[in-house]
């Protein structure tokens, strides 16, 4: 658990999909930190894939070039498949059949973290998140209660979702998030959407 964090939401191993799984179960998240090694290729594929397809696309992931192979790859990861497979039991899913793929400036206006969609996401932090960049907040714990929550009622269970580039955020479709405003440098996130077929 991060000190700053009230909630056990961070982990830093990736070998026990049923612990992600229990968090994502719990919370509607699990932060799981610095899962990229190769954070310089993930950076620059996304920037590549961005001056292709326009700052914030969504890809086939099957059919995405060599340019994007990196992050083809990083939305195709074992314990990924692990821990769709425990979210949905034993409904059929579609495992991220795309990339969503946003990079944001800064600027006065709040904007959107991820799509509203139901399902599983996994969120790929490829710049750092922090207060500058235009954290990602969420109510903890939203998801159980059937449909989401107003943005603008207060709650002690709203956290930020500060992680450094390379870490992925495993989140459950019906939580409850805030949008941030991005203040002092771009933030670039990558994601994917496993969902019921």
């Amino acid at each position: 658990m991060r000190p700053d964090q009230p909630f056990e939401l961070f982990d830093d191993d990736v070998s026990d999909p049923a612990a992600i799984t229990e968090l994502v179960s719990k919370y509607g998240v699990a932060v799981l930190v610095e899962q990229v090694e190769n954070r310089r290729g993930m950076f620059w594929a996304a920037r590549a894939l961005a001056r292709e397809h326009g700052e914030c696309a969504t890809l086939k992931r099957d059919s995405i070039g060599e340019e994007g192979a990196v992050l083809r790859d990083l939305f195709d990861q074992p314990w990924m498949h692990a821990v769709a497979e425990a979210y949905f039991g034993a409904d059929p899913y579609v495992f991220n059949p795309e990339i969503t793929l946003a990079s944001v400036l800064p600027g006065p206006d709040p904007v959107t973290q991820v799509d509203d969609q139901p399902g599983l996401k996994f969120l790929l932090y490829v710049t750092e998140v922090d207060s500058g960049s235009g954290v990602l907040r969420c109510i903890l714990g939203s998801h159980h209660a059937g449909k989401r929550l107003p943005s603008a009622e207060p709650t002690d269970r709203l956290v930020r979702l500060e992680a450094p580039q390379g870490s992925f955020l495993v989140l459950d479709g019906d939580l409850t998030l805030r949008n941030a405003i991005v203040r002092r440098h771009p933030r670039i996130t990558a994601s994917a959407r496993c969902y019921r077929a």
